[in-house]
């Protein structure tokens, strides 16, 4: 668990917060008491704890007893700046301008036979037309198009009713059903994307799609853009490598920002580094990520991915910072980060909730988790938990660019080990017993320097950040 960038006062229990269970990372909080003996924190004397950068308004220690596992990480002063009266609750609620109704007012018939393409693309086009945040609107139905639906421009958006609200793209293959161009904001808001003819099978693939057509490309901006989609379904989310279909984010510059938030489905930035990606919420499918691009930032909030071949899949060493990753019921090297010859340094900070790999009760299955291949950089695994308990779980590392370091983290596994086992790796707050097993950790190579977790702390850090900086600025200008 983790508790991070919360102001805590006047806590009326003997501890504001009581822990008895897995390690707890415990960051840039700030806790007012007036009594200098409410502490803060009653723990269990053997809690492994990762503590870092919290501040003390009146009580006169952190913890309530002793607590020899305790690791305070040297992490230098930046909490962003809360208090009492901080809100987050909007003070009022943007809403469109105008709706223009491809139903109602372009003759779309939503039936799921029809063609509805120009009925769409018209209501678009008024929608830019008009702009000041305008909407394209899709009824509840089923709207089958041939060809691409184009978002071009700023000032509008395209919205529906929710998963009822599907485009069935009947298109060619090697098409997008959807292209987003954007010169300035878009809004892509409540309405699901799929494929004539996909079909989702028992081995948990999908068949019907042998094209290279995304479900929805955004293209860069010349003068910058920030691209919100809300509420957006794809459903070709089981589809095996490469992953085509999905949320395509490709060539994307410093200029541009995207907002992910409760999306369903794969999601590929592909030479896209430099950009801003920033997903507080999503779910299942693939997050792959390729390209010598570089000097943005793709951060994850929460995520759930269950069932997947690959829940992450990095390529030339590229960066990513997810503090909440659930995946459950996956299938063996889940994790896959890659690197290669004359890849710049990237990073990896990952809280994985859960790390579950699906076995289907055969205990000879592999048990690699993660695979880590010539990856050149620093990878960081915080406050995550391994699971299932009855089997042994793995991390394979080939290459030695790889600088890999587990933070505050709990194993429900049978046993858990590194390969090759020697491994040079940063092993802080971190068990493997539990009511459930005794989990026996190889891990010879490991070594206990307080300062090794900063750079995880500071990518949580950031990603917080980037979270007022895109949708709370007026609390950062205070």
């Amino acid at each position: 668990m983790t508790v991070e960038n919360c102001y805590v006062a006047d806590w009326r229990d003997a501890a504001a917060i009581t822990s008895f269970g897995a390690p707890l990372t415990l960051f840039d909080n700030t806790f007012r008491h007036a009594d200098a003996q409410k502490a803060p924190l009653q723990a269990n004397r053997n809690q492994f704890l990762l503590l870092a950068a919290n501040t003390l308004l009146g009580p006169s220690r952190l913890t309530a007893g002793e607590s020899p596992r305790a690791i305070t990480v040297p992490l230098p002063e930046g909490a962003l700046p809360l208090n009492a009266d901080t809100d987050f609750i909007p003070a009022e609620v943007k809403l469109p301008t105008a709706l223009f109704d491809a139903k109602t007012q372009f003759g779309a018939r939503g039936d799921g036979r029809a063609d509805d393409t120009e009925a769409i693309q018209k209501a678009l086009d008024a929608a830019r037309k008009h702009g000041n945040g305008a909407i394209a609107y899709l009824p509840r139905g089923i709207y089958r198009t041939t060809r691409p639906l184009e978002l071009t421009g700023s000032g509008f958006g395209l919205g529906g009713s929710g998963l009822y609200s599907e485009i069935l793209f009947a298109g060619k293959p090697e098409e997008n059903a959807i292209n987003v161009r954007p010169s300035g904001e878009l809004l892509l808001d409540n309405f699901a994307v799929t494929r004539y003819g996909l079909k989702f099978n028992a081995d948990r693939t999908v068949s019907g799609f042998g094209g290279t057509g995304a479900d929805i490309r955004q293209f860069p901006s010349e003068t910058g853009s920030r691209v919100t989609y809300h509420s957006v379904y794809v459903r070709g989310k089981y589809s095996h490598m490469p992953f085509l279909l999905g949320f395509r984010l490709e060539n994307l510059t410093a200029r541009d920002t995207v907002i992910l938030d409760n999306i369903e489905g794969n999601i590929h930035a592909i030479n896209s580094g430099a950009a801003t990606i920033f997903a507080p919420v999503s779910y299942e499918g693939t997050v792959w990520i390729k390209g010598k691009a570089s000097g943005g930032i793709f951060g994850i909030m929460t995520r759930l991915a269950t069932l997947s071949e690959y829940s992450i899949h990095l390529e030339n060493s590229s960066s990513l910072i997810a503090s909440d990753f659930y995946i459950e019921q996956a299938i063996a090297r889940t994790i896959t980060l890659k690197g290669g010859d004359g890849d710049a340094p990237g990073r990896v900070t990952l809280g994985l909730a859960k790390l579950d790999i699906n076995r289907d009760g055969n205990a000879s299955m592999a048990d690699e988790l993660v695979a880590i291949d010539r990856y050149n950089g620093e990878i960081n695994f915080i406050a995550s938990q391994l699971y299932p308990p009855r089997y042994p779980a793995k991390f394979t590392v080939a290459g030695d660019k790889a600088r890999l370091g587990i933070f505050s983290s709990f194993f429900y596994v049978k046993s858990f080990r590194l390969v090759p086992e020697n491994l040079p790796l940063e092993l802080l707050a971190t068990g493997g017993s539990s009511e459930f097993n005794k989990a026996a950790l190889t891990l010879p190579g490991a070594a206990h320097n307080p300062a090794a977790a900063v750079n995880a702390l500071l990518d949580l850090r950031r990603l917080g950040r980037l979270d007022w900086q895109l949708n709370y600025p007026a609390l950062l200008a205070r």
